[in-house]
């Protein structure tokens, strides 16, 4: 992974962002480093039920809580753009994410 970053108009849901995100980093995951793999796969496993509007306020604070501990024991820096990126998006779109609830549609009618 190079260095740079993304930009989205206000048209896009970021809960599908964040679990896109996180998808790839887990797939890409080589499992050296156990609470890299466990923890992104939790998370993005979290988001996906976020998404599909089957999560909870619990599934929130676990994502923010593996994000915490994803990052344990680390050799690469997979592991801290998982924890940085995700902590950052439900953070900053907390409202949003709280809001979603109807399957198969965003919070704000949104798509990525």
């Amino acid at each position: 992974m190079g260095t740079g970053f993304t930009a989205y108009d206000d048209t896009a849901c970021m809960v599908r962002v964040a679990h896109t995100f996180s998808n790839f980093l887990y797939v890409e995951s080589c499992a050296q480093c156990n609470p890299c793999k466990l923890h992104s796969g939790d998370i993005t496993d979290r988001l996906a039920r976020l998404e599909t509007g089957q999560a909870t306020e619990e599934d929130l604070e676990r994502i923010l809580e593996g994000c915490n501990k994803v990052t344990d024991g680390q050799r690469c820096y997979l592991a801290t753009a998982e924890s940085v990126l995700v902590q950052s998006l439900v953070k900053q779109f907390a409202d949003k994410a709280v809001g979603y609830g109807i399957p198969g549609e965003t919070a704000d009618g949104n798509d990525v």
